[in-house]
This record gives structure tokens, sequence and C-alpha cells, in this order.
């Protein structure tokens, strides 16, 4: 980057294991000494990083995230509403860190982050728009443990870390129950019962579910696409977690497709996970 470009930097304070709030200083000063001139806004409610890029981005060069995938999601839903687009720098202090994972951004070291911010080369990168209002950066999801990652209590993440979402995911097991469905896609449309959905362009979902880089690009405009039928007996089940851990999609439990529509019509009304958040 240029020298003295103007950085908007929104801040979670309260991200992952409150990390956020514990980088402010060191972030303002590493931004200095590249002779960047940063804005500092914290987010104190839901929506907040959304407002603040739809306000400020016409007036700087940059925004940078530094918060969880949640927030990262706010962000990018305020870009995506403005006319003058700029570029997107993003400091993970989230509990999992899928995209920091996918982008393989050097999530643990500050100094690192902001060095590949101002020294490196934009990317372009796929973001979906959900139901035709809101839009996702990573994932799209339904089903088996997905309200996890927004019902497990902020308290327990900033305690526990990712342990948290595993804990909460072992009291939510008896919940899971198939949804029957029509699915919709650019070339396809077929009908079952599905446990689990995820519409994606990740390498990682919560840290546990991962894709190999050979079936993933981010900026081509597809979306790769997990679903999990409902077994019909126990040893179906062990077949499906063997494949999801292992990858290997039989088709008969696990379809594994790309495609850059897909249209879901359940019979019952079901609730989904935007990037980690209620969707």
């Amino acid at each position: 980057m240029d020298t003295k470009k103007r950085i908007l930097l929104i801040i979670n304070p309260t991200s992952g294991q409150m990390k956020g709030k514990h980088v402010v200083f060191d972030l303002i000063q590493h931004f200095s000494l590249t002779e960047c001139i940063p804005t500092v806004l914290t987010t104190t409610k839901r929506g907040d990083a959304t407002e603040y890029v739809k306000r400020n981005a016409a007036t700087h060069d940059a925004v940078v995230c530094c918060g969880g995938d949640g927030t990262l999601n706010e962000v990018i839903t305020g870009m995506m509403q403005v006319e003058h687009r700029i570029p997107i720098g993003f400091i993970p202090c989230g509990t999992t860190n899928d995209m920091a994972r996918t982008l393989q951004l050097p999530y643990r070291n500050v100094k690192k982050c902001v060095n590949t911010i101002t020294d490196g080369t934009p990317q372009p990168f796929d973001v979906g728009h959900f139901c035709g209002e809101k839009y996702f950066n990573y994932v799209a999801s339904f089903g088996a443990f997905t309200r996890v990652s927004y019902n497990t209590p902020q308290w327990l993440k900033h305690l526990l870390g990712h342990t948290a979402y595993v804990l909460d995911g072992i009291m939510s097991v008896g919940e899971i129950r198939p949804y029957k469905m029509r699915v919709v896609t650019d070339n396809e449309e077929f009908e079952d019962e599905f446990l689990f959905g995820s519409v994606t362009n990740s390498l990682s979902v919560a840290g546990i579910v991962r894709l190999r880089e050979s079936d993933v690009k981010l900026n081509d405009g597809l979306f790769e696409v997990l679903l999990i039928r409902k077994p019909d007996n126990p040893a179906d089940l062990q077949k499906i977690l063997d494949g999801v851990l292992r990858l290997k999609f039989d088709d008969k439990h696990v379809r594994f497709l790309h495609t850059g529509k897909i249209a879901f019509y359940p019979e019952d009304e079901i609730p989904w996970t935007l990037d980690g958040e209620y969707g």
C-alpha cells in the first residue's frame, strides 16, 4: 500500500476469548509504523460493524476487521451495500477462525497480520447471497449441530474457546432430526431427508469438517455443497462419520457438489446458521 493510507479499523472486543481488546494498542502501533492512519471503532452490539462500514467506507482506503468470523460477516455485509467498495483486511481473534485457516492468515501473530494487509495484494473472494437479503462469506448451514455456533453462551466461549463448541455439540446430540426437502441446483433437482447441509466457500467449517484444497476455489463463483442424508441404521451412521472425516463422500449417504445457485424447499421451517450466527 502507498504511504498515508487511511485505515478504518473495526474491533470486536468480545470475540473469541476476548483477544480483541488486548491487541488494540499493538494494532495502532503496527499500522502507524507502516505510515497508515488508523481510525478505530469498537463494536458494542450486533450490526455495528455493518453500519460502521456503510458510513465510513467512502472516506477510507481500506477497512480492517479485528474479530471473529461473525464480525467479518458484518463487515462484508456492509461492504456489499455501498457503491464504493474498498479492500478488506482481516485480523482473526475468534474462537474457531475458519476464515483465517482458509485464507492461511498468520492469526497468532498480530504484526504478521498487519504486514500481510499493508504489503499484500488484494484478492477477489466469493460472497453468498442468502434469501435475497443477507450475506455470508464462508458458510450457510442447517441441521445437526449448526445451532451450537450461535447457542453456545459467550461466557463459555471466553472460558474454553473451541472446546465450548464441542461440549455444547455433545449436549445437542438428542436434538438431531432429519429434514425432508427438495433441493434445486444449477444442474439438478432431487428430494430426500437430510440431517445436515452446508453451502460453503471455505476449507474448514467449525474447525471440524475440512475440505481438500483441490475441491475449493475461493473466487470461481461456485459454492461447495455438503448434504448428509438420514441414515437407515447405525452402520450407515458410522459410514457417514467416516466419510466426512476422511473426505470420502459415497454419494449415497453424503452428497458433495458445486453450484452457483441453490434453493431448498423444506416441508417445515428450519433454522439456518450464517457464518456462525443465527440466520
